[in-house]
């Protein structure tokens, strides 16, 4: 067994036993359960290179640790020896750690970022930025989107002239930057990340589509966002253009009444 996926249950612990069984494992995904703490076996693990934690309320473990398997192993190891038997790390030795980048992606350069952005601009206009473990919008990117336009007459920004946003499958909290650096958009993926928030900048953008399911979205946070203002006096151009809304697997308690308003929505 090389990989051990468990996401999106409701596991309270990681039964230690269990776990001693798994010195081939290399990526264990527990994502998504009830966790509060894990085993210190895990930091034994010899070719364990990820673990995937999001989703859970670890009490113990703060979250810069969390998402670092190599230093979390680390601190695993600290709290005790390991398992008896062959087939356990050595302490101090982590052969996994070595020549391993793990669970963080390098911050793009100045000239990668130019790259990714010229490389959105053809076709079908779309930034894909999906599963690339992003907690926010990186600093040399944005500075690349808001950057004026040489081929716009207007003098608008790159970033103005990118239509579809694909940020699914990463760890962001909010859209606030993206939307400000991406003002021309029509359609935003930002399915399975950990967003609690619809920033107010939406309400500006003419956007036909939104996905957002697998979030962390609230019903009193959606009755008080763009999305819910028609009849509003302060009406928004995303109520009024919206056809696609997926909402699904969120925090929703209630069904918001201006969902029922949404005069150009489809599905």
């Amino acid at each position: 067994l090389t990989e051990l996926r468990v996401r999106g249950n409701k596991l309270p612990e990681l039964d230690e036993d269990i776990m001693r069984c798994c010195t081939k494992v290399a990526l264990l995904d527990v994502g998504q359960n009830d966790l509060r703490d894990l085993p210190r076996v895990l930091g034994y693990l010899p070719d364990l290179r990820r673990i995937a934690l999001d989703g859970n309320a670890l009490r113990v473990i703060r979250a810069p640790l969390a998402s670092n398997t190599a230093a979390l192993k680390e601190f695993l190891r600290k709290r005790g020896p390991p398992p008896a038997g062959p087939g356990y790390i050595v302490a101090g030795s982590d052969p996994a750690a070595n020549g391993f980048d793990d669970d963080s992606t390098p911050l793009p350069t100045s000239n990668e970022a130019r790259r990714i952005v010229n490389s959105a601009l053809v076709g079908t206009f779309t930034l894909d930025l999906s599963d690339t473990k992003l907690d926010s919008l990186p600093d040399e990117l944005k500075n690349e989107l808001v950057s004026k336009s040489s081929s716009s007459p207007s003098g608008g920004t790159i970033g103005g002239q990118i239509k579809k946003l694909n940020v699914s499958k990463n760890s962001l909290k909010m859209l606030d930057d993206w939307v400000q650096a991406l003002p021309g958009l029509s359609s935003i993926n930002a399915a399975q990340n950990e967003i609690d928030s619809i920033p107010a900048g939406l309400g500006d953008i003419e956007l036909k589509e939104l996905s957002l399911p697998r979030n962390r979205l609230t019903s009193l946070t959606l009755a008080h966002s763009p999305i819910c203002s028609v009849g509003n006096v302060m009406r928004s151009s995303l109520a009024m253009y919206l056809t696609h809304l997926d909402l699904s697997g969120n925090h929703l308690e209630w069904f918001p009444s201006g969902l029922s308003k949404l005069p150009a929505l489809t599905s």
